[in-house]
């Protein structure tokens, strides 16, 4: 697909917000505008394969990516000519340049990051994940965010992280020394023994159980629950 095709499927696009998201011609096209369409996109029900394709591998935080292993198997097993290989590519540039307009830091046309080229993990890690270029962007985005709201005065502590890291089979299990190590090993500006102080300070009542198991009177199996939806993205693509 040439960049003239691009340009013509984002004027195409343009059009349809002026006539349904944009209350006057001569209103200027914000972000939100391009929102309330992604929104609406996303949401709509239909038996559109290609759609729900598009829609299983779309993220509000990462570039809407080609190479996806869904997206690489689906067409590789769905399509039987270029005519329906060529609808399916502008469905996903059209859901890819909405996102373009929505988070000015993600990009359409970028070059290819080269699997070698990603960071490794540590050892801690499980291997499926450290081996695997998809999965360790995803480890490492979903942690990130997670340990954006983890520490001192904040509701998630790095013992419920390890638990869910541990429970749901990201990381092997480890003792608590070893577990700041491998934050300190993905996030330098994260104290390892600060870690280390955070779990053995706030050890989690029936921690023998899967958190899913505690009992809904044990305080922490709601926040070992929103911390470990954080992970969605990566529990879909390890299924």
């Amino acid at each position: 697909m040439c960049l003239y095709e691009l340009f013509r499927l984002e004027e195409c696009l343009v059009a349809h917000l002026y006539e349904k998201y944009v209350d006057r011609l001569d209103e200027p096209l914000e972000p939100r505008h391009w929102a309330a369409m992604l929104k609406d996109y996303l949401a709509e029900k239909d038996n559109d394969s290609n759609m729900k394709i598009i829609r299983e591998s779309f993220s509000y935080t990462h570039a809407l990516d080609i190479s996806d292993d869904n997206i690489i198997h689906y067409l590789l097993t769905k399509f039987d000519n270029e005519v329906e290989l060529t609808v399916f590519f502008h469905k996903f540039l059209m859901i890819a340049i909405i996102q373009s307009k929505v988070r000015s830091d993600i990009k359409i046309i970028r070059r290819l990051v080269k699997e070698d080229a990603v960071e490794p993990l540590p050892s801690g890690v499980v291997n499926r994940i450290r081996n695997n270029a998809v999965l360790n962007r995803l480890f490492r985005d979903a942690l990130g965010m997670v340990a954006e709201k983890t520490g001192a005065r904040k509701k998630w502590k790095w013992s419920h992280v390890k638990k869910v890291l541990e429970d749901d089979k990201y990381i092997e299990k480890l003792g608590q020394k070893e577990f700041g190590r491998l934050i300190n090993g993905i996030f330098p500006d994260i104290d390892g023994e600060t870690v280390r102080q955070s779990v053995k300070n706030n050890p989690i009542e029936g921690g023998k159980y899967h958190y899913w198991e505690l009992p809904a009177t044990n305080a922490s199996r709601l926040l070992l629950i929103d911390i470990g939806e954080e992970f969605e993205e990566l529990r879909k693509a390890m299924e």
